[in-house]
């Protein structure tokens, strides 16, 4: 199921709220991409933008929640970091599985990097990656993005209304 905007997801600021509806359209593709089988390269290339984005967008945010003196800055900053680090985690991993790689027989690739996630094992750890795990990988990636976006973004929606004049 397609991930859909919708007005309760805006957080009152038109730079962020842009941005969201970006990367659900870019999960959207991704998934979409999977559903197919055959389009490895479009998976690779809207990952590759995907993270890229995420990235630059978490910047703003940042940028944003100290222009409005944000009293969740920090933490949210340390969100941003940890989700950083579980997608360039994904993304090593599914480069590999579209490359046409088995970690599971290559000694060159020992992957053990953790992850956060329902979708995982007890352990959170990922110890060999195959392209059915593809699936329920970007479902990680769909919600570690949305709770972010409608959960811990949600909290700055009050700060962004009374200052946004300042951000224009």
């Amino acid at each position: 199921m397609s991930l859909i905007w919708r007005e309760q997801m805006s957080v009152a600021n038109t730079l962020i709220d842009t941005e969201h509806k970006y990367l659900l359209e870019q999960i959207n593709h991704i998934e979409e991409a999977i559903k197919t089988k055959e389009n490895h390269d479009i998976i690779v290339e809207t990952l590759d933008n995907l993270v890229n984005y995420t990235k630059t967008h978490f910047e703003h945010e940042e940028i944003i929640q100290y222009k409005i003196n944000y009293p969740g800055h920090v933490e949210h900053k340390l969100e941003h970091k940890e989700i950083m680090k579980n997608l360039y985690a994904i993304k090593e991993k599914l480069d590999i599985v579209l490359a046409g790689e088995n970690p599971k027989n290559s000694s060159d690739h020992e992957l053990n990097i953790e992850i956060d996630g329902n979708e995982l094992e007890d352990d959170h750890e990922i110890h060999s990656v195959t392209k059915d795990d593809l699936g329920p990988l970007i479902r990680l990636i769909r919600s570690w993005v949305v709770e972010h976006v409608i959960g811990r973004d949600m909290d700055m929606k009050p700060y962004l209304i009374k200052r946004s004049m300042d951000l224009e």
